[in-house]
């Protein structure tokens, strides 16, 4: 009879267990020699329990996997008792994916004698995990793509230079609106949502635009524009193209309505001839944006919204990836350059000058690939070969990395305008000349008669007369006169045409005095200008500095910098006052946007600056050749 019964109940009841159990159990003697197997060895791995029995545990792992079960083994030689994922070998062949559990066999002093494994088929576990990874990898690249279609459209929605709202298409209130649209009205964006198209809208026109707007969607148009006014937040009055685009949705019924603003004010006051070119203009971006809109029903409502801003768009808009290859041309593009869109997507930018592709091939390379938004101007060629002056307005676009992937750019042809304002500039100049000359060779001839004549009679008198002495002063005034309509005259006509003449009439302006300011010249060595054009235009950019510094600067001290390299020359007006409060990038005020124009006119770059003393410091960079 067994001397514990107890013991032998638990071998039998443990026996049963395994014969029972789905799971693959055996047993290993320490030269790695299967001891045991059970019947669910034999279903996991396909081998019976006689050919298994005795033979090397090896003949189930696979060749890659041989040192992995090795430094398994040890591991349970060493006591360890842990679970492994890898993979076995199937009678068969075939790979099975299987979890073991490793333990070691101890006899009855305690020391190790094999390895006990339990191991279950994992493959279909495993299986199930992939399909819902690849289930989640797909949702997630999904969801990427929405996100990086909603960042392409704040983006533009964002940069462009032009007023961009999104409003309810029932209560035209508006929803959405960019930077631009708020320096249009002066409003903040918080304050624009709690308004509507018609609060900003000039009383006198907001029949018309209503009854317009009623009207085109009444014949089933999805486009409408008109040019309006509108009351800014302090009270001024604008006038603003407006073009509104209403978006339906599946069923037909109006979502949005997205408009594009314009501030034309300059152009209806200073080109009355242009209206007639941009309401044809439009009424092309019309058909254009009617037939987009009943392309492009079925897309997205960001992509929809994108890509109406950018059809819908009256100026040209153009992206080109990292090698300046082109990724977007818009209809305006085509319209304005000449070729279609088919023609250049893909292709190298291909409005480069032909002259000088190079020069401007090298500028687009370093544009394209700056992670800064920019502004420039500079010369287009269109397919005819004729050059358009044209100003850019550049954004980079960004990957989910936030890498500069793109550049996203929007193009406004200035020709015209920069031809009138060159013009207007030009009869400027030759009026003050006029003026300047007529002081100086007849109101300043005049009086100085006036003074000789006086000055003779107060000879004539005793010479402690009253009147004398008042004849005297008189004469005194009379040639101040004389001085200060000289000086005028000088300001007005100021630089000779001689190269140095700019040093010699920068001289003769700081010296004259100024309201409490010193003001002087530093010019360590000579510099020259042969450029006329170029001296004038300096000149009366210093001019202006100083007078915005004597009105505005609340300081003591105006110091004017001439210098040069070998491709510029730099002229520097700086003052000890308080300064800006941050650079002006656009700046708005009249004298410093004809500072702005007369340097652009002449090739040349401006800025503005805080000095180290905390004053305001105006650097102009003339080229020498233009």
């Amino acid at each position: 009879m067994d001397a514990n019964p107890l013991s032998h109940d638990l071998t039998n009841h443990l026996a049963a267990i395994v014969r029972a159990s789905n799971a693959a159990i055996t047993s290993v003697t320490m030269d790695r020699r299967i001891q045991s197997w059970n019947a669910g060895a034999t279903d996991i791995f396909g081998f019976s329990s006689e050919e298994a029995l005795g033979s090397d545990l090896m003949m189930i792992v696979p060749a890659d996997r041989m040192e992995e079960a090795l430094e398994d083994y040890e591991r349970v030689k060493r006591g360890e008792i842990f679970t492994v994922e890898t993979l076995r070998r199937h009678r068969s062949g075939r790979l099975i994916e299987v979890a073991m559990s490793l333990a070691p066999i101890r006899d009855a002093a305690g020391q190790i004698v094999g390895t006990c494994a339990v191991t279950h088929d994992i493959t279909a576990r495993k299986a199930v995990v992939r399909q819902l990874q690849e289930e989640a990898t797909v949702r997630h690249r999904a969801e990427e793509a929405r996100r990086a279609s909603e960042r392409d459209f704040r983006t533009f929605f964002e940069m462009v230079d032009v007023g961009n709202v999104i409003a309810d298409a029932q209560t035209y209130r508006f929803q959405r609106v960019n930077r631009r649209f708020c320096e249009i009205t002066g409003y903040t964006a918080e304050e624009l949502r709690e308004l509507t198209s018609y609060s900003l809208t000039d009383p006198a026109d907001v029949e018309r635009d209503r009854s317009g707007w009623e009207e085109t969607i009444e014949r089933g148009a999805t486009n409408f524009t008109i040019e309006k006014r509108y009351r800014r937040k302090d009270g001024s009055t604008i006038w603003v193209s407006v073009t509104s685009t209403l978006v339906r949705d599946a069923q037909g019924e109006p979502l949005h309505a997205i408009g594009v603003i314009r501030d034309v004010t300059d152009r209806r006051q200073a080109v009355e001839a242009a209206e007639k070119a941009r309401l044809e203009l439009e009424d092309r971006v019309l058909e254009r944006t009617t037939a987009l809109a009943a392309a492009t029903t079925a897309a997205s409502e960001s992509a929809l919204r994108f890509k109406t801003l950018i059809e819908n768009s009256p100026l040209p808009i153009i992206s080109l990836d990292l090698q300046a290859r082109v990724q977007l041309w818009n209809a305006a593009a085509e319209r304005l350059f000449g070729w279609s869109q088919a023609e250049v997507l893909g292709t190298e930018l291909p409005n480069l000058p032909t002259g000088s592709r190079d020069h401007f091939a090298t500028e687009l390379r370093a544009v394209v690939a700056s992670a800064e938004r920019q502004n420039w101007q500079t010369i287009r060629q269109c397919r005819d070969g004729s050059l358009l002056k044209v100003e850019i307005w550049r954004a980079p676009m960004f990957n989910a990395r936030h890498e500069v992937f793109a550049s996203l750019a929007i193009v406004m042809d200035v020709t015209e305008r920069k031809f009138l304002e060159r013009a207007l500039l030009e009869a400027t100049e030759r009026e003050s000349r006029r003026i300047g000359q007529e002081l100086h060779d007849h109101l300043c001839q005049h009086l100085l008669g006036a003074a000789f004549s006086t000055k003779a009679i107060a000879t004539g008198l005793p010479a402690d007369s009253e009147t004398a002495t008042e004849l005297d002063a008189l004469a005194r005034l009379i040639n101040s006169a004389v001085q200060q309509a000289r000086d005028i005259a000088r300001g007005l006509n100021p630089v000779e045409m001689e190269a140095a003449g700019l040093m010699a009439a920068l001289q003769e302006l700081t010296e004259r005095p100024h309201a409490g300011f010193t003001c002087r010249l530093e010019c360590e060595q000579p510099v020259l200008l042969p450029d006329a054009e170029a001296a004038l235009h300096a000149y009366r950019i210093a001019q202006e500095a100083i007078s915005n510094a004597v009105r505005h600067s609340r300081g003591t001290e105006i110091v004017v910098r001439l210098t040069e390299d070998a491709q510029n020359v730099y002229l520097q007006i700086a003052d000890n006052g308080v300064g800006l409060k941050s650079p002006p990038a656009a700046p708005r005020g009249l004298g410093l946007e004809i500072m702005k124009y007369r340097t652009h006119a002449i090739a040349g770059r401006i800025w503005f600056d805080t000095t180290n003393g905390g004053g305001t410091s105006v650097v102009c960079a003339l080229p020498k050749r233009r």
